[in-house]
């Protein structure tokens, strides 16, 4: 049911990008694969991992992106810089 609703929403719209990361999520943990979500919703499998890595983004990108400040597909390069920024620190 879950699949069913982000595939086709029952008013035609969008979902968030956030919520329907949340969505991927939840079909994660009822075993879907990556490659299993993209094939059934229609979508590629790099932008369903794109919309997973939203959720590992801080609360200030969050709220960027819900502002409209920043788009979705920026989300993942600001989280894999804020990564190799903070691993960076660690070996110094």
């Amino acid at each position: 049911m879950l699949a069913r609703a982000l595939s086709s929403n029952s008013n035609g719209e969008q979902l968030e990008p956030l919520d329907e990361a949340k969505a991927f999520k939840r079909l994660e943990s009822f075993g879907w694969s990556v490659e299993k979500m993209a094939t059934t919703l229609g979508k590629s499998a790099s932008f369903v991992y794109n919309r997973l890595r939203l959720l590992e983004a801080d609360p200030a990108v969050l709220s960027a992106l819900q502002d409209g400040d920043i788009a979705p597909s920026d989300v993942p390069k600001v989280v894999t810089k804020a990564k190799r920024t903070a691993k960076t620190q660690r070996d110094v």
